[in-house]
């Protein structure tokens, strides 16, 4: 899959920008093509919510689901760290299995990133929004009134749930479905653990 795709798509996908579009658009009427919502101040807002400092805990379940029988492949925690927030660009360290790895957003990809609203892939069909709604999800760091949304991407579903108007507040929940063969499905669960 090309790799700008996936940047932008991890933006709507990670409630950066699930609020682009008509700012009157329901689930049913807002596939995320409409006009796009002031993405300067996107940016304001994703600098705030991501201040210097900033540490969150998330636990990941990735299972195998055949009917009713589930199989649990892999769990495990990752923290992240905010080192770098500023004006032009915010950088969060992401410490997994002891391995960390800096993710760099810089001002200029998210105003491009918004712009798009919702990315073409060149490489497959193009995101579909099947909702977006307000939700309350109980995760293990409490409970948080949240903006969902549910994209399918090719065979992918993924549902979010990011606190705020969910343009750039923080995903509290995500979960990604991808069938695997006839009445298999692999998903994945990241919950927020704790902040600090």
């Amino acid at each position: 899959m090309n790799m700008k795709f996936v940047r932008v798509l991890f933006l709507i996908l990670g409630g950066m920008l699930t609020g682009c579009g008509s700012s009157t658009a329901t689930p049913e009427t807002d596939t995320g093509k409409g006009a796009v919502a002031d993405c300067k101040s996107a940016w304001t807002q994703y600098v705030a919510q991501h201040p210097l400092g900033k540490v969150e805990e998330f636990q990941t379940e990735t299972k195998m689901r055949t009917g009713a029988t589930e199989r649990v492949l892999s769990s495990g925690r990752d923290t992240s760290r905010v080192t770098e927030s500023n004006n032009e660009q915010v950088i969060v360290e992401v410490t997994s299995g002891g391995q960390t790895t800096p993710m760099k957003m810089t001002r200029a990809e998210m105003e491009k990133a918004c712009d798009l609203a919702v990315p073409t892939n060149p490489q497959g069909p193009a995101p579909e929004v099947l909702e977006r709604s307000r939700k309350t999800v109980t995760v293990p760091a409490g409970t948080f009134d949240c903006a969902y949304t549910k994209v399918k991407v090719s065979q992918m579903v993924v549902e979010t749930w990011a606190e705020g108007d969910g343009r750039t507040g923080a995903v509290v929940k995500s979960v990604s479905t991808m069938p695997q063969r006839a009445g298999t499905e692999m998903i994945t669960v990241r919950e927020l653990v704790r902040r600090g």
